[in-house]
C-alpha cells in the first residue's frame, strides 16, 4: 500500500482534533529496532498520515512513535501492552484455564488453544468503549504482504474472540468506518448505526 490511498481516504473524512499525534518517516523504524519486531507496513503508512485517534466515534487507534521528556515511548508502550490491555487479557485466560480445570468452562478448548497461541505473540494497538481490543498476532507476520493477523478481543470475554481481517487498510475502511464489522460480527459486538460514519478524531499526543 502507498500512502497515497489513506490519503484518498482521511480526504473523505470529517477530520478534528489535534495535528500532534502525527508520526514522522523514521518514527516507527526506530521503535522497530528498539522492540525489536515490525510493524505491519499498512498500520505505519495509517500512523503517518492520520496519527493517533478515534474512528467514527469508536475504535481507538493508538501510534507509539513520539517522545517527550516526561515519558519515552517504550515506557508508554509497556504502559498499554502491560498494565492496560494485554496483562487483563492474559488474566483472564488464565482464569478460563482454571475454569476448565475445574469442570466449569465458558469458552471450548479450541478457542482456548488459539488464544494461548496469538497472546503470547500479541500487540494490542486499539480498543473501543466495550473493552475490545485490537490486537496482531505478530506470529503471524509474512515478508511477502507485510501485514499481521488482526484480532478481537474482548477483555471479558474471549469466547467472543474473532479475526476481523489482516491487511490494516482494510481494516480501517471496512471494518472500522465501513459495513464489515456488522457483516462478521455477532449481533451483541455489531457498533451502534451511530458509531458508524466518516469521522476521525485525531488525538493529542496528551490523549495517546
Amino acid at each position: 500500500m502507498k500512502k497515497d490511498i489513506w490519503q484518498s481516504l482521511i480526504g473523505e473524512l470529517t477530520v478534528t482534533g489535534s495535528h500532534a499525534s502525527t508520526c514522522g518517516g523514521g518514527d516507527l523504524d526506530a521503535l522497530e529496532h528498539e522492540l525489536g519486531f515490525k510493524f505491519p507496513r499498512g498500520y505505519k503508512e495509517f500512523c503517518e498520515v492520520f496519527g493517533a485517534g478515534e474512528l467514527a466515534g469508536f475504535i481507538r487507534i493508538y501510534c507509539f512513535c513520539f517522545r517527550s521528556e516526561q515519558e519515552g515511548v517504550l515506557d508508554l508502550t509497556k504502559l498499554v501492552q502491560d498494565e492496560l490491555g494485554l496483562m487483563a487479557l492474559k488474566s483472564e485466560l488464565h482464569s478460563e484455564m482454571e475454569r476448565h480445570r475445574k469442570g466449569h468452562p465458558r469458552t471450548p478448548p479450541i478457542k482456548l488453544t488459539l488464544l494461548q497461541k496469538v497472546l503470547s505473540e500479541a500487540f494490542i494497538f486499539g480498543d473501543d468503549p466495550n473493552a475490545q481490543n485490537y490486537l496482531w498476532d505478530l506470529g503471524s507476520f509474512d515478508e511477502s504482504d507485510q501485514s499481521c493477523d488482526i484480532y478481537l478481543v474482548p477483555t471479558d470475554d474471549l469466547n467472543r474472540t474473532t479475526l476481523v481481517g489482516r491487511d490494516f487498510f482494510e481494516f480501517v475502511k471496512d471494518f472500522c468506518l465501513g459495513s464489515r464489522a456488522r457483516k462478521i460480527l455477532p449481533p451483541s459486538f455489531r457498533f451502534y448505526e451511530e458509531f458508524t460514519g466518516k469521522h476521525f478524531f485525531r488525538f493529542s499526543r496528551e490523549n495517546v
